[in-house]
């Protein structure tokens, strides 16, 4: 259990470190309305994160590339972020079955029962359920 909850912590303090790079918004619909364009951009790179096919990701950056959304250098920037996190996000790992759960008091109850433990900072504990937010929320 201390080794899944060292992962788990793990993840969390990785998507902080996802913030710092940016992926350019690709206009605005229904889904990405009335979020900041940081958010969204965030958003965006862990939905891709969640893609596990190498060869889609290379597609979807291509696409990018070809609509002038990305420049070569962001498309590589997050091929590299892809290459070194994807695997946080497969089926089964931690983070996935954090983001999966669909009831919010199960989310806290996990995050709170963390902190309680002394595993993570409160603040540490905002960044999932600020993810989980951000993924459930449309």
């Amino acid at each position: 259990m201390k080794k899944k909850l060292l992962i788990f912590v793990v993840l969390i303090l990785s998507l902080g470190m996802l913030g710092i790079y940016v992926v350019p918004p690709s206009g605005d619909d229904a889904f990405n309305s009335g979020r900041s364009p940081q958010g969204k951009r965030r958003e965006k790179l862990v939905r891709l994160l969640m893609v596990q096919d190498e060869s889609k990701v290379d597609a979807f950056l291509a696409k990018a590339k070809g609509d002038g959304k990305i420049t070569d250098q962001q498309a590589a920037n997050i091929k590299n972020i892809w290459t070194n996190h994807h695997g946080q996000f497969a089926q089964g790992s931690p983070i996935m079955r954090l983001l999966q759960t669909q009831d919010v008091t199960k989310v806290q109850a996990a995050l709170d029962k963390a902190v309680g433990a002394n595993k993570i900072t409160q603040q540490q504990a905002e960044r999932p359920m600020d993810l989980w937010q951000k993924l459930h929320h449309r």
